[in-house]
C-alpha cells in the first residue's frame, strides 16, 4: 500500500574523513568498516579540546570533569536521532565561538523549542565528528530498558498492587504510553492531522485502481489466501486497512468462516461493504469504519482471529507506519500462535548510476542533448520514487534488514544497518537503490507459500523502487584502477516524532579503494512525508 502524495525532501552533510593507509590490507579487508565508523581512535568531548578513544569515554570526560551528562540530558529531553545530531554541532558551534552553552541548555524543557531546533545545526561542525557517527538508536533501547526496571520496581515497592483501583491506574497509564508513545497535546492534535490527510487520501479510488492493476501485488495475496486451505479454511481472518475489501473478499472465497475489515478511509468502507454484498459473500464478512487502534471489539466469535492479514507495506518498505497499526490488531486481537500474512519482510540496497534516476533519458532527447534538465534534477537531491531498469544497477543487492511481524516490536520500525556493497561492473555510482520484498513463509502458508518482490529484475509494482541521489558521484570499478572498488555504509530510518506517517532516511557512505585506504565520508538525509494540499 502506498499513496502517490507523498512529499519528498533531502539533507546534506559531508564529513570528510582523512583517506587511511593501512600496510597490509586488501580489498578483501571489509569487516572493520563498522569499528572504524563508529569507534575511532580520537573522539574529542563537547567541553574541552581533550580527545578520547572512544564516544562513551568522551561523555564520561564531559560529565565528570564539565559537569554536562549528555546521555542523561538528551534522555531528559526525549531527544530523537536527528534533534541529537543537532544538539552535537549547537554545542562544537557554540564552543567554537568560545561561548559556553551550558545555561541555555539548562533552561530547555522537554518538548522544546530547542535552540538547535535548525536544520543548519544538521551541518557538521567538526570535520571526522565520531559522536554524529554513533548509533545513538541503540543508546535508546539500553536506557529505555535500564529506565523501565528502574521504575517498575519504584512502583512495585511502594504500591498495593491488590487494590483494583491501582491496578486500572497502571494498566491505563501503560496504554496511553503505547499509544501516545510520549507525545505531547500539540503533538496528538499534529498526529491526528496527518492522520486525517493520510486516510482522506485513500478516499480516491484512483489509488485502489492502481494497487488492484497491481498484478503482482494483488494476485500474490490472492493465492495466499485461496490456495493455503489448512489455514484459512473455516478461519476467523482480520483485514487491517482493507480499503475495497478485496482481500476480506480473497478470504472469504478461500473459505474462512468469519472475516472482518477494518478501514478508517472515510468513504471506502461504504464502498466495501456494497462490493461484498455484490458478490454474494456480506454473509461472511463485516467491514468497520474505524481505526483499528480504537476498536475494542471484534464481530468475530470469541473476539479473536486466527489469521491477521494486511497489505501494509509502503515506498521504501516503511513508508506510511502503517505496520504499526497491524502490530497494535496483531497484540489486540491475534489469537496466540495465530498467523500473520506476510509474516516476513525484507528490505534490499544496492549501487545505482545514472541510468537508475533516469537522468539518461535526457543524453538524446529526439537528436538533442538536453544534460542540463538532468543536471538541473540532480540538483534537488531528494528521494525519488521510479521503476530503474535492473540493467543500470551497478552491484548485486544486499539485505538491510529484515522483520519478523510475528515477534518483531513496534520499536524494530526504527533501525540502523550498515551494508557492504561490491560492484559488479564498472561506472560512476550517483545513487542507492532500495527495494522490499514480503513472505507468506511456509511457517502459516503450508499448502501454498508466496513471495511478493519489488525488486528492479521483476515485473515493476506500484512501488517501483525508492533511489537515494548522491550529492556527488563515485566512480566504481571491481578491479581497481584508481577507482573505488566498494562502498561501505549505513542506513537509518525512522518514524519522525512531529509527523509519525512521515520517514527519516539518513544514508552514511564511505568508497573503498583497492589498497586499502576509505574516501570521504558522506552523510545525507531525506524524508518521504503525507503531503498537505491545504496548506
Amino acid at each position: 500500500m502506498s499513496s502517490d502524495k507523498i512529499d519528498t525532501q533531502s539533507q546534506e552533510c559531508s564529513m570528510p574523513v582523512a583517506a587511511e593507509e593501512s600496510e597490509g590490507s586488501s580489498s578483501g579487508d571489509w569487516n572493520d568498516w563498522e569499528d572504524d565508523l563508529e569507534g575511532d581512535e580520537h573522539v574529542s568531548c563537547l567541553y574541552s579540546s581533550e580527545e578520547a578513544p572512544s564516544v562513551e569515554e568522551a561523555l564520561r570526560i564531559d560529565a565528570e570533569k564539565h559537569g554536562f551528562d549528555f546521555k542523561s540530558y538528551r534522555h531528559k529531553l526525549g531527544l530523537s536521532m536527528y534533534d541529537t545530531l543537532r544538539l552535537i554541532n549547537y554545542i562544537r558551534s557554540k564552543r567554537s565561538m568560545h561561548e559556553d552553552p551550558r545555561e541555555v541548555l539548562e533552561r530547555v524543557e522537554a518538548g522544546g523549542p530547542f535552540p538547535w531546533d535548525d536544520d543548519a545545526y544538521l551541518v557538521p561542525v567538526m570535520e571526522n565528528d565520531a559522536m554524529l557517527f554513533h548509533d545513538w538508536t541503540d543508546e535508546d533501547e539500553e536506557d529505555g530498558a535500564d529506565d523501565a526496571e528502574e521504575i517498575a520496581g519504584a512502583l512495585v515497592e511502594g504500591l498495593d498492587l491488590n487494590d483494583p483501583a491501582i491496578v486500572e491506574l497502571l494498566a491505563s497509564r501503560t496504554r496511553s504510553s503505547d499509544v501516545d508513545g510520549g507525545h505531547n497535546g500539540a503533538g496528538k492534535a499534529n498526529e491526528s492531522h496527518v492522520d486525517d490527510l493520510y486516510f482522506e487520501s485513500y478516499g480516491y479510488f484512483d489509488i485502489h485502481q492502481e494497487m488492484l492493476q497491481d498484478s503482482v501485488r494483488t494476485d500474490c495475496y490472492r493465492k495466499a489466501l485461496e490456495e493455503n486451505p489448512r489455514l484459512i479454511k473455516g478461519a476467523r481472518v482480520l483485514d487491517v486497512g482493507c480499503g475495497t475489501g478485496v482481500l476480506s473478499m480473497f478470504a472469504a472465497r478461500g473459505g474462512a468462516a468469519e472475516v472482518v475489515g477494518v478501514d478508517a478511509s472515510p468513504g471506502i468502507t461504504d464502498i466495501a461493504q456494497q462490493l461484498c454484498a455484490r458478490n454474494g459473500l456480506d454473509d461472511k464478512i463485516s467491514i468497520v469504519n474505524s481505526k483499528v487502534e480504537d476498536v475494542s471489539s471484534l464481530p468475530v466469535t470469541g473476539n479473536q482471529v486466527d489469521v491477521l492479514v494486511s497489505e501494509w507495506m509502503g515506498y521504501a518498505l516503511l513508508f506510511e507506519s502503517m505496520l504499526d497499526s497491524v502490530l497494535t490488531a496483531r497484540d489486540k486481537f491475534l489469537k496466540p500462535g495465530g498467523a500473520i500474512l506476510p509474516d516476513i519482510a525484507n528490505l534490499y540496497v544496492a549501487l545505482g548510476s545514472r541510468g537508475s534516476e533516469g537522468l539518461t533519458f535526457w543524453d538524446n532527447v529526439y537528436g538533442l542533448c538536453m544534460t542540463p534538465v538532468a543536471d538541473r534534477i540532480r540538483s534537488n537531491v531528494s528521494t525519488r520514487v521510479r521503476v530503474v531498469e535492473s540493467e543500470t544497477l551497478l552491484s548485486d543487492p544486499v539485505t538491510l534488514y529484515s522483520l519478523d511481524l510475528a515477534t518483531m516490536k513496534r520499536s524494530d520500525q526504527d533501525f540502523s544497518a550498515t551494508f557492504q556493497l561490491q560492484p559488479h561492473s564498472a561506472g560512476e555510482c550517483s545513487c542507492i537503490v532500495l527495494w522490499f520484498d514480503t513472505e507468506f513463509s511456509g511457517r502459516f502458508c503450508l499448502d501454498a507459500p508466496q513471495v511478493l518482490c519489488t525488486s528492479p529484475t521483476k515485473t515493476p509494482t506500484h512501488w517501483a523502487q525508492t533511489v537515494l541521489p548522491l550529492t556527488n558521484t563515485i566512480s566504481i570499478t571491481p578491479s581497481g584502477n584508481g577507482a573505488a572498488i566498494g562502498l561501505h555504509g549505513r542506513v537509518s530510518m525512522s518514524r519522525r516524532e512531529d509527523s509519525h506517517r512521515t520517514l527519516d532516511i539518513s544514508l552514511e557512505y564511505t568508497p573503498v579503494y583497492a589498497d586499502g585506504h576509505k574516501g570521504a565520508t558522506t552523510s545525507q538525509m531525506y524524508s518521504i512525508g503525507v503531503q498537505d494540499k491545504s496548506s
